[in-house]
């Protein structure tokens, strides 16, 4: 998800629109809309004022997340899944593991010697 995806989304969570968004800010409504469609970037100082406006911190906003906390979101993910489900996922993982060794033949073989190394 992108900055602009993010944005929208906590704005709504809000119950904000990009109009009082933009007073907020002391921007135009175009702006913020810009934004929100992946047009333009905020710059860093405005970064910060949606990060305090919305309650999001800007590593979220921009979507930097670290390898544990994708992991815990994983987890939490799976734990709310019925056995079904995770066994669709399961394929769907074996699925998407096939069809990237055949778009980058080298993956394959770089895994193989991971494993074997």
């Amino acid at each position: 998800m992108g900055l602009g995806d993010v944005l929208r989304k906590a704005r709504k969570a809000m119950g904000l629109t990009q109009a009082e968004v933009a007073a907020r800010l002391e921007v135009s409504e175009s702006a913020v809309r810009m934004w929100e469609l992946g047009q333009r970037e905020p710059d860093v100082q405005m970064l910060r004022n949606l990060s305090l406006l919305l309650g999001i911190p800007a590593d979220k906003l921009l979507g930097l997340t670290s390898p544990v906390e994708r992991e815990k979101e994983f987890a939490q993910l799976l734990d709310g899944l019925s056995p079904e489900a995770r066994e669709e996922l399961l394929r769907y993982a074996r699925y998407l593991r096939v069809r990237e060794t055949l778009d980058d033949p080298d993956k394959e073989s770089s895994a193989t010697s991971e494993r074997t190394g």
